[in-house]
């Protein structure tokens, strides 16, 4: 059974390469551009894993985007990825946001895959 993914990110050859990498195991993924459009699409479905940008259209719409689906009560794992790393989630850890984890960009595919449940 396939499993869905939702990626929020700003940067489409990131999104690009990592569709490659969920379809080449069976997953289907969803993208968003921002996080308003992520919060959007979050309310829309149901996904097994949520991966989210630190920084894209404003410095902290991941952590906005994390807030906002921690209240809306989220239990999809989901983690932030960052090329800056957690340093700049405002002190939060990723846990004080809902959140599995952060990890740093560029991801290697087999490690996005261990993030697959």
């Amino acid at each position: 059974m396939s499993k869905k993914r939702l990626y929020i990110e700003d940067n489409q050859e990131l999104l690009d390469a990592a569709r490659t990498v969920f379809e080449s195991g069976g997953h289907e993924m969803t993208e968003a551009h921002t996080g308003e459009d992520g919060l959007a699409i979050y309310k829309e479905g149901r996904f097994d894993l949520i991966i989210v940008d630190l920084m894209m259209e404003t410095v902290d719409a991941g952590i906005i985007f994390a807030k906002a689906i921690q209240a809306l009560g989220n239990t999809t794992p989901a983690y932030i990825l960052s090329s800056v790393g957690e340093e700049a989630a405002g002190g939060l850890s990723p846990q004080e946001l809902g959140l599995e984890g952060a990890y740093q960009k560029p991801m290697a595919p087999l490690e996005l895959l261990k993030l697959v449940p």
